[in-house]
Formats: structure tokens, sequence, C-alpha cells
């Protein structure tokens, strides 16, 4: 959580960094540097956990795939529909 944060604290102040940096604010690069890097590692594990558990080729037909709805929606839908609970007002 502490790296989201982290990001949306940048995030917020680009301005100001923007400002900073005219000024000759090298601290901002090192923490942009910084952020690109983690998101960089971050994304390759997710890549890599994706490739190994679906492998790299194409999916025709992922319906093996999928999951399906837990025991705990499907029963709200099914309350929904046929229960008491009616339709979800918005």
């Amino acid at each position: 959580m502490e790296f989201v944060e982290r990001v949306e604290r940048f995030r917020k102040g680009c301005a100001a960094a923007a400002a900073a940096a005219a000024a000759g604010g090298a601290e901002d690069d090192d923490d942009e540097k910084e952020i690109e890097e983690r998101t960089r590692e971050e994304l390759r594990r997710v890549i890599e956990w994706c490739t190994d558990k679906f492998g790299d080729g194409p999916w025709v037909d992922a319906r093996s795939a999928y999951a399906g709805p837990g025991d705990e929606v499907r029963k709200i839908g099914e309350d929904m529909v046929t229960g008491s609970k009616g339709w979800r007002e918005f």
C-alpha cells in the first residue's frame, strides 16, 4: 500500500514537481525513476504469473479458465431473482 500512496503523492504533485524541476530539483527526477523501476518490476511479476498460469500461446477457447461466481454471489443473485430481496435499485 505504501507504493500506491507514493505514486498518488507523485501524481498529485506533478505540477509542483514540474516547477521544482524547472528550478533544478533533481530529487523529483530520482523519485520518478524509482517509481518507474518499481512499476516495471511489479508488472513483470504480474506477467510472469499470468504466463505461468495460462501459458504464452493464444487461447482460442477460455472456458476452462472461467471460475464462475462464488457461492455468496450466487446466493445473492438467487435472492434477487426468486427471493424476497427484489431487484437492485441504483
